[in-house]
């Protein structure tokens, strides 16, 4: 499934592409592609619907100049067509960057993203918080912790805004695991301290043990660390803290 939502969004960059040089039969060519795998696959993914609402929406608008060729309302159409161009150039940077960053290729995936960041003026806050984490991820994966802190703590303020408390605790995570890396344990422990009663999704908290657990090993703490590596921490979500 993966493997076709990815060929998915491929296809509609290509479309996107054709439709940017105003080739009408390569087009339509890659929209009854894309329409067709549409059918035979169940995507539910919203940024992927709405990739491909903005594509079609720029393609009716390419045909309607094509057969049409109207000359009123053009300044209303050049608007509407800015304004399209400019989520859709979001999405696919974002989307772009996404595919890199999955496949370990963490420059690609960083240069992808800062792409997209250039037209974030465009998109919703909680968009914006995405984009952000996923910048700050990057770069903790890329050991650039300075940079990758200050977009995290972004991430973490507009995902609090638009009350997206899971989204806001993963983004902390990422921040109590950088605090690791440089040393400041006692930082880190804070932060687990703050999330670790609120995590409900197992795998979330399968990788917070680990954060905790990796804390623990960086202060030879060898037993607390082993125990949470191997998830038979036996205290309770009340007591966690107490070491």
């Amino acid at each position: 499934m993966a493997e076709h939502i990815q060929q998915l969004k491929s296809l509609i960059g290509q479309w996107y592409h054709s439709i940017l040089k105003h080739d009408t039969e390569e087009a339509f060519a890659y929209k009854e592609e894309v329409d067709m795998l549409l059918r035979n696959i169940s995507a539910d993914d919203e940024q992927l619907s709405k990739y491909y609402r903005l594509v079609d929406f720029r393609h009716s608008i390419l045909t309607e100049d094509f057969m049409k060729n109207p000359k009123i309302g053009q300044q209303i159409k050049h608007d509407s067509l800015k304004k399209t161009d400019q989520m859709l150039n979001y999405l696919h940077y974002f989307m772009e960057g996404q595919f890199e960053f999955v496949n370990s290729r963490f420059s690609y995936a960083l240069d992808y993203y800062r792409k997209a960041e250039e037209y974030a003026f465009s998109i919703r806050n909680e968009d914006k918080a995405e984009l952000f984490h996923n910048l700050g991820e990057t770069l903790y994966r890329m050991n650039e912790y300075t940079f990758a802190l200050w977009y995290l703590k972004k991430a973490v303020l507009l995902f609090e805004e638009a009350n997206l408390e899971m989204r806001k605790l993963n983004s902390l995570s990422f921040i109590g695991a950088i605090h690791t890396e440089l040393h400041f344990y006692d930082e880190a422990e804070e932060i687990y301290q703050e999330i670790f009663p609120k995590v409900r999704d197992s795998y979330q908290l399968s990788l917070l043990n680990r954060a905790i657990g990796l804390n623990r090993l960086r202060q030879r703490n060898y037993p607390e660390a082993k125990s949470y590596f191997f998830g038979r921490l036996t205290r309770s979500r009340k007591s966690y803290g107490s070491h």
